[in-house]
C-alpha cells in the first residue's frame, strides 16, 4: 500500500516538473498578429519595429502600471530593462531583453520573478498597443 502511494505522488511529480517545460504559444496584439511563446518563465516574441522603439514602448509601459525602473542600458542593436513593482506586496519584478534580428525586427522576451505567464502576456499586449499592433 505505501509503495503504491509513493509511485503515484512520484509520477505526480514528474508529471508537474515536466509540464513547465512546455512551450505555450499564443497569438498577441489588438489584431492577434503576432505569436509569443512562453517557456521556463519567459515570454518570447519577435516585433516589426526597432529595438529604440521597443524599448521605448516597454518602458513606458511599466511605469504607466506604476513600476520603478531599476536599470534600463539599449543601443540600437539590443537592450535590457529591471524594474521592481512599488511595493514587494504588489506585484513581481519584471526583466525585459530586446535585440535586433538580421529582418530588421526585434525579439522581445519578458520574464517576472517568480514566474507568472499571465502577468507577462498582459504586459507585451500593451507594448504592442504602443506601437501601434
Amino acid at each position: 500500500m505505501k509503495l503504491s502511494r509513493f509511485v503515484v505522488c512520484a509520477g505526480s511529480i514528474v508529471v508537474v516538473a515536466l509540464s513547465g517545460c512546455e512551450a505555450t504559444p499564443k497569438q498577441q496584439g489588438s489584431q492577434s498578429q503576432l505569436t509569443a511563446t512562453y517557456k521556463m518563465g519567459a515570454l518570447s516574441a519577435v516585433v516589426p519595429a526597432k529595438v529604440p522603439a521597443v524599448m521605448a514602448a516597454a518602458e513606458q509601459t511599466l511605469r504607466d502600471r506604476g513600476y520603478a525602473i531599476e536599470s534600463s542600458a539599449s543601443t540600437t542593436e539590443q537592450g535590457g530593462i529591471i524594474a521592481r513593482p512599488p511595493a514587494y506586496n504588489l506585484g513581481k519584478t519584471m526583466k525585459i531583453d530586446v535585440a535586433s534580428t538580421a529582418n530588421d525586427e526585434t525579439t522581445i522576451s519578458l520574464s517576472t520573478n517568480p514566474w507568472d505567464e499571465t502577468l507577462l502576456r498582459i504586459t507585451l499586449d500593451r507594448i504592442l498597443a504602443r506601437l501601434g499592433m
